[in-house]
């Protein structure tokens, strides 16, 4: 049996193949022709870069025939507006568009921020889909019939249904990740209809089979089924073996997160305002949150295209990355410099400080290029660091820490990330875990496994872990002090408290 596991994400999307035994047996990307950073995406071209990479990775296959399944999870917060003829109504509003602060005002104004948040275990953000759905209704010239988000999109091109899982449901701000279903009480204060929303449905459940003229000019079997997966991070986590509580994720890409599984709720609502979430996570009771960094692997890209440009030319000459030549020239002790991440602002958890700035701190004329990379990367460490010790005050723990992304790549960045957390990383041996988590879905939804538990089991694997160093413990617990001292002057600096 083949399973397709199908990435929809905000730059550009992946279809990747596995093999029953979990062998990674082809896959396609396609980037969106779209500049860095557009407010806007066009709904025509991301079916159709959707559809290119799923036909792309089937035509690898030498025996597609044997393909069962496809699976859709995507990034959240975005939606597709529906018109009556269930097509398109509007470009994709994406969740970093500045837009819709008049709706969200007037959500607040109508339920409370405090209500919102005992609801949907959220801040009230722009950021969410409800604001900019409100701003839809108002603004669009033709009626809206549905709001898909982004997986429930490709899903209904799919199959022609409207579902969409929990996890996705769990970031529009309309969703009870509790009571597992659509508030009635947002709805109302929103202005939109529960007919106008996917029915949720548990991650991971067969919607029906793809529609037979789709599937003919995919090159897919009659009855390959179409799996609703999950949030991206959701199925990261799944793909790295995330099942029991105490396990965490560290998804090293654009944006940094680690993503921890709990059972207990913190029912103070500080949890919230330091702007963690409560996510749905595969059985009853079980939840993830999201600690995340947006400066994470986007300052190592703006090191890379900025600091080390030089070693471009070399690196396509060696034919080796520019972040392995820098990884090369890396000290192999930890270095005096201290650098505050907020190169984006304080982006992220627990403090969203959109005018912070990053901070470099302690050079000389003798500091090289290597010191300086490795202090980025200690920094992005020390703030992910940061984050758990704030998760622990509410009972959230990150025992076992598995590690996929671009980062996963970097030993060196693997063991600054062991010494500094103080923890073994295992990373994992596919770097197709958002993929690898809808193929897990999948083998378990079609009863292939009695459960996601032992459908992960059998295809995560992992590379040998990475154990922290007695050698430089003290010396990073020491500097783990001084940079939040640094980290909280940062803070006042943009916020003059």
């Amino acid at each position: 049996m083949i399973f397709l596991g199908l990435d929809v994400g905000s730059t550009g999307c992946k279809c990747v193949a596995f093999l029953d035994n979990g062998e990674e047996l082809a896959s396609q990307y396609r980037e969106y022709p779209t500049a860095s950073g557009q407010a806007d995406l066009d709904p025509n071209m991301l079916r159709s870069s959707v559809l290119e990479v799923i036909a792309g990775c089937v035509s690898k296959l030498n025996h597609p025939d044997e393909i069962v399944s496809i699976t859709v999870s995507s990034f959240g917060e975005s939606f597709v507006s529906l018109n009556e003829k269930g097509e398109p109504a509007s470009n994709i509003i994406m969740y970093y568009a500045d837009r819709a602060q008049s709706e969200l005002d007037q959500m607040i104004d109508a339920v409370g921020a405090e209500r919102i948040m005992n609801i949907t275990r959220a801040m009230p953000d722009t950021m969410y889909s409800a604001p900019k759905m409100m701003w839809s209704i108002k603004n669009l010239k033709t009626p809206i019939k549905k709001f898909h988000l982004i997986a429930d999109y490709i899903c209904y091109v799919l199959t022609g249904e409207h579902v969409t899982d929990y996890s996705l449901a769990s970031r529009t701000m309309l969703f009870d990740p509790i009571k597992l279903d659509w508030s009635s009480e947002l709805l109302d204060a929103a202005g939109i209809s529960k007919d106008m929303l996917p029915n949720p449905v548990p991650t991971g459940t067969v919607i029906g089979n793809v529609i037979r003229k789709t599937a003919d000019e995919l090159g897919l079997p009659a009855n390959t089924k179409v799996v609703i997966g999950a949030h991206d991070q959701v199925v990261c986590a799944l793909g790295a073996g995330v099942l029991n509580a105490g396990d965490s994720v560290d998804g090293t890409g654009t944006v940094e997160c680690i993503t921890p599984l709990f059972t207990d709720i913190p029912g103070d609502l500080s949890f919230v305002r330091n702007n963690y979430v409560t996510i749905p996570y595969l059985r009853p009771g079980n939840y993830v949150t999201y600690a995340f960094n947006f400066s994470g692997g986007s300052l190592v890209k703006w090191f890379r295209d900025t600091l080390a440009i030089h070693l471009k030319s070399q690196a396509l000459a060696e034919g080796v990355s520019s972040y392995r030549l820098l990884d090369k020239q890396c000290s192999a002790k930890p270095t005096d410099l201290l650098v505050i991440p907020h190169f984006q602002g304080a982006g992220g958890t627990p403090d969203m400080v959109k005018s912070a700035k990053g901070l470099i701190y302690g050079m000389t004329m003798d500091t090289s290029l290597g010191d300086l990379f490795r202090a980025v990367m200690e920094g992005l460490t020390f703030e992910m660091a940061y984050n758990l010790e704030v998760l622990s005050r509410f009972g959230i723990a990150a025992n076992r820490l598995f590690a996929t992304g671009g980062g996963a790549r970097s030993p060196i960045w693997l063991q600054i990330k062991a010494d500094i957390l103080n923890k073994e990383i295992l990373p994992t041996q596919s770097e197709e875990a958002g993929a690898l988590g809808g193929v897990i879905l999948a083998a378990s939804a079609i009863g292939m496994f009695n459960g996601v538990e032992k459908a992960a089991k059998h295809f995560v694997r992992y590379k040998d872990g990475i154990m922290p160093s007695n050698d430089v413990r003290n010396h990073y617990a020491e500097k783990y002090d001084e940079y939040k001292e640094f980290r909280k002057f940062s803070l006042s600096r943009a916020t003059g408290v």
